[in-house]
């Protein structure tokens, strides 16, 4: 029987598992232990690299316009399709993209959700 992976990139947590055998195992942090990991990067603005999870949450408040979250809502969506909801995010969606939504940070740097989803699940 091969091994199965699953993957949940949540909008508000993800997490990682997998199934050797039948037996269904979650991964964990290493660090905290902790199985779910916030959906949230943030990306500091003297360019090391973003911060995934607990430790950007706690940029929500601080540097709020460079600190993801939600990505997954934004996956598959054109700017069009976000009339509305922009005034609601306190990050920037970069007007250059209107069929595919992309983030700008602010710097010249323009992150897309799926680049976002990708360093959550990495």
């Amino acid at each position: 029987m091969p091994t199965i992976i699953g993957i949940d990139l949540g909008t508000t947590n993800s997490l990682v598992a997998y199934a050797d055998k039948g037996v269904p195992t979650v991964l964990r942090d290493p660090k905290t232990g902790d199985a779910l990991v916030p959906s949230v990067v943030h990306f500091p603005t003297d360019g090391t690299r973003p911060m995934v999870g607990e430790v950007a949450k706690k940029y929500l408040s601080i540097l709020p316009a460079r600190t993801i979250y939600s990505a997954k809502r934004l996956m598959g969506r054109g700017l069009p399709d976000m009339k509305g909801e922009t005034a609601a995010l306190p990050y920037t969606l970069s007007p250059e993209y209107q069929e595919t939504v992309r983030i700008d940070l602010g710097d010249g740097q323009v992150v897309s959700a799926p680049e976002v989803g990708a360093l959550v699940l990495r």
